[in-house]
């Protein structure tokens, strides 16, 4: 009971608490109904910008993203590699998605224009666990939680049919 009131207090929601149970059943059956938010990143732009850009730079970027975001009927979703794996970085609230950004940006030292999209969570994971070795559930917030080998399974079986 303290536990959830805390997570109330925290932010943590439904699939956060989920994901942190021991039940990963549970945990796939919310994911794969849930619209879950994943970050993507133009192709041109996966490098960004410097820190510094001229105003001019920055506004024929904005111009290219919002160009690209309208233009594009698919999207690569933004992968973490670590130690030679690729975790697939998916949020359950945009305030997290913000949160990884400006943690991202800061460590690389560079603008990156991230574009954040919602999808059905069993549509994701069709499209795009099959490349992935894990899931990091709000990267770099206060609720970061990975998905253990066995849930990533549970959702493969579950949804990637």
């Amino acid at each position: 009971m303290l536990e959830r009131l805390l997570d109330k207090v925290r932010g943590a929601d439904s699939l956060t608490r989920a994901a942190r149970k021991s039940n990963k059943q549970e945990f796939a059956e919310l994911f794969g109904r849930s619209t879950v938010l994943f970050l993507h990143v133009p192709e041109k732009f996966k490098e960004g910008l410097g820190l510094n850009p001229t105003q001019e730079e920055f506004l024929l970027m904005i111009r290219e993203v919002a160009e690209d975001l309208k233009d594009r009927e698919s999207f690569a979703p933004f992968y973490r590699v670590r130690d030679g794996r690729e975790a697939l970085l998916v949020f359950s609230q945009q305030r997290f998605a913000k949160e990884f950004a400006e943690a991202y940006l800061k460590e690389v030292r560079r603008i990156v224009p991230f574009q954040v999209l919602g999808v059905n969570g069993a549509l994701l994971v069709r499209r795009a666990l099959e490349r992935a070795d894990g899931i990091v559930l709000n990267a770099r917030s206060e609720q970061e939680c990975e998905i253990s080998c066995e849930g990533v399974e549970l959702l493969r079986q579950l949804w990637a049919k």
